[in-house]
C-alpha cells in the first residue's frame, strides 16, 4: 500500500464510539476471560515470543549494526535479542537526508532541506517526506519531530512551473508539499548502539527495531492504536513516520486539569485506551509501557491513540495439543489457546504506572495482568489529576494509601472527600479497585473491566465544564 493511501486509511478510520462497540466482542474471547489463576496453570513461563519478520526482509539492515562490536557482546546480545523477541534482521527501506527542488504554495520552485528520500522514491514511487525542527518529543535513543507529505506533482502543472527554469531531463526531481502532517521518529543509530551495549542491555529494554515490527504486527486499522506509515534509515538514524496526532499527549492535557476532569469525560478517554488495549490483546501483544505520556490525542474530538511500543511483548501461549502445558513448546494468541505466564524482563515503564509485580522483579508475569494495572492508574490520574504513588513499593506512603483496605476503598467508614478529595461514584471505586488489586488472583481480566457497569455508562458528557 502506498504510504498516501496509508495516511487516507487511517483518517477513514472508524469513529471512537463504534470501534469500542465492536471490540466488544472480545468480552467472551479467552485472552479477555482467562484468569490469572487459569494461566498459572496454563504451563511453564515462557519467553516472550518474537514479532514476525516485515514482508521484504532484507539481511543488510542489521548487518552494520554489528559489525564494529566485539564478538563476545555480539554473541551475549543477539543470543538474548533472539530469545526475548527474535531480533531478525527487519526490513526498512534505505533513505538519505537530501535537499530536494520543491514547488511551494505560490507555484514558486524552490530548494528545500531536510527531505527524506526513500530508495523506493527513486524507482517512481511517493516515499517521501519533509523533517521540520519541530521538536515534538525527546526520547531515549533521539526525537520525534512534526514532518509533511511530500507527493509528486501533476505533471502539467508541474510543466507550467518549470517552464523555463528546468530541464526536460530534472522533471522527475521536483516534489510538492501536501497538507498531510505526520510525526517522524529519528532513531540515532549509534545511540542505539550504545544502550544496547553490553553494560547498558538489561536496563536499556526499549529498541526502535522492535517497535517497527510490533507496529506492522498490529497495522494501522484501529482508531485508538497509532499507525506507522514508513520505516527509513540511513548511515546514521532509524526514521519511523507515524500517524501524527495534533493535541499532544494526555499528560500534557492532565496537566491543566489537576484535580481531574469529570467522570463522563474521563469514561471518554478511558475507553478509547481501553479499546486500543484490548485491540492490543487481541493480537496478542501487551504494551509494558502504558502510561499518560504514550497515549496521545488528535482532532478537536481528543480522540485518544496509544503509542510507544519499543518495550512492548508478544504474549506465548500453549499449543492446542498440549492445553495443560507439560512442555516449553509455546505458540501465538491465534490459536485461542491459554496464555502462559512471561519470564520476568527487567524493569520496564514508568514507575509511577508500573504494576508492582513488575517493580519487584517477579521470576514471571502476566503480561496482560500488567497492562490492567497500568491502566487502572491513568484512570486515577484522569478522576484525580495526580498520581496515587511514586513508586510500586509498600515504603511509598501513596502506594501504602492504595494497597490499605482502609483508605480509597472503604467509601463507607472513609468519606470520599477526605480520601479521593471529592465525590465519586461507588462504580468508579469498585472499577479502579478491582483493576488495582496487588493479589494477581483477584485483579480485574479485560473482559471483566469491558462489560463493568462504569465503563458502559452512557451519561453525556457535559461539554460546558
Amino acid at each position: 500500500m502506498r504510504n498516501e493511501e496509508k495516511l487516507t486509511t487511517m483518517k477513514e478510520k472508524k469513529p471512537i464510539c463504534e470501534g469500542f462497540k465492536d471490540l466488544r466482542q472480545f468480552g467472551g474471547a479467552n485472552f479477555a476471560t482467562t484468569a490469572y489463576v487459569d494461566v498459572e496453570s496454563s504451563g511453564p513461563p515462557s519467553s516472550p515470543l518474537g514479532f514476525p519478520a516485515p514482508r521484504g526482509m532484507q539481511y543488510s539492515c542489521f548487518k552494520d549494526f554489528f559489525s564494529r562490536q566485539r564478538k563476545t557482546f555480539l554473541l551475549l546480545v543477539f543470543s538474548k535479542l533472539i530469545s526475548s523477541f527474535s531480533f531478525r534482521f527487519f526490513a526498512v527501506d534505505r533513505a538519505r537526508i537530501t535537499s530536494i527542488l520543491c514547488i511551494d504554495k505560490k507555484a514558486r520552485i524552490v530548494c528545500q532541506e531536510n527531505a527524506i528520500l526513500s530508495e523506493s522514491s527513486a524507482r517512481g514511487k511517493n516515499d517521501a517526506y519533509m523533517l521540520t525542527s519541530y521538536i515534538l518529543k525527546r526520547t531515549i535513543c533521539g526525537k520525534i519531530v512534526k514532518g509533511f507529505v511530500l507527493k509528486r506533482p501533476n505533471a502539467s502543472s508541474l510543466k507550467a512551473v518549470a517552464k523555463g527554469h528546468l530541464g526536460e531531463g530534472s522533471m522527475d526531481s521536483v516534489w510538492e508539499k501536501s497538507d498531510d502532517v505526520v510525526a517522524i521518529k529519528i532513531d540515532y543509530r549509534q545511540v542505539m548502539e550504545r544502550l544496547h551495549s553490553e553494560h547498558h542491555f538489561e536496563r536499556n529494554p526499549e529498541n526502535p527495531w522492535k517497535e517497527i515490527a510490533a507496529m506492522q504486527l498490529l497495522g494501522n486499522n484501529h482508531p485508538n492504536v497509532v499507525g506507522l506509515i514508513g520505516a527509513f534509515m540511513d548511515e546514521k538514524c532509524l526514521y519511523e513516520v507515524l500517524e501524527y496526532c495534533s493535541q499532544g499527549s494526555l499528560s500534557t492535557f492532565m496537566a491543566t486539569h489537576p484535580t481531574g476532569v469529570p467522570e463522563p469525560q474521563a469514561r471518554r478517554f478511558f475507553n478509547d485506551i481501553l479499546s486500543g488495549l484490548a485491540y492490543l490483546h487481541s493480537r496478542g501483544v501487551c504494551h509494558h509501557d502504558l502510561s499518560t505520556d504514550n497515549v496521545l490525542l488528535d482532532d478537536l474530538d481528543m480522540r485518544a491513540v496509544i503509542i510507544d511500543f519499543g518495550m512492548c511483548l508478544r504474549v506465548p501461549h500453549s499449543y492446542p495439543d498440549d492445553p495443560s502445558g507439560t512442555t516449553d513448546d509455546v505458540t501465538d494468541v491465534s490459536m485461542g489457546t491459554k496464555r502462559r505466564l512471561i519470564h520476568s524482563q527487567n524493569h520496564c515503564g514508568k514507575l509511577r504506572f508500573m504494576a508492582p509485580e513488575i517493580y519487584n522483579r517477579e521470576d514471571h508475569f502476566d503480561g496482560l495482568s500488567s497492562d490492567i494495572w497500568s491502566l487502572g492508574i491513568i484512570l486515577f490520574v484522569l478522576l484525580t489529576g495526580r498520581q496515587p504513588y511514586e513508586k510500586p513499593d509498600k515504603s511509598d506512603p501513596g502506594f501504602y494509601d492504595l494497597i490499605s483496605p482502609k483508605f480509597y476503598w472503604d467509601t463507607v467508614n472513609v468519606n470520599p472527600c477526605f480520601s479521593w478529595g471529592f465525590e465519586i461514584s461507588d462504580a468508579a471505586v469498585e472499577l479502579l479497585r478491582k483493576m488495582l488489586s496487588v493479589d494477581l488472583s483477584e485483579r480485574a481480566s479485560l473482559s471483566w473491566v469491558l462489560n463493568h457497569k462504569w465503563v458502559n455508562d452512557t451519561s453525556p458528557l457535559d461539554t460546558t465544564q
